[in-house]
């Protein structure tokens, strides 16, 4: 199931709380941006077993506070090749 153009929501947790950001899709690339100002841009495909693969660039802002607790940074910061796998019925 290939996902759809479009703008699509997404929240996030870890020990420090949660997070919401929105990304904007089209033919297979993303951009967005969650509520601590970060930056996602890569892409997204439709995996082996059916689920949807996102590879990607996370861009941090000086001084944000990530969710899973690690210290803020006072420098920008680039988490290059990110990759995470979804359930592709996660828009139903």
């Amino acid at each position: 199931m290939p996902i759809e153009d479009g703008t699509w929501g997404f929240v996030y947790c870890g020990f420090e709380g949660v997070g919401i950001g929105v990304v904007d899709v089209k033919n297979g690339r993303f951009r967005g941006r969650d509520i601590a100002n970060g930056i996602y841009e890569g892409t997204i495909t439709e995996g082996a077993n059916g689920q949807w693969r996102l590879d990607f660039d996370m861009h941090q802002p000086p001084g944000a506070i990530l969710v899973q607790g690690t210290s803020p940074s006072p420098f920008a910061m680039t988490r290059s090749h990110r990759s995470v796998e979804v359930p592709a019925q996660m828009d139903e």
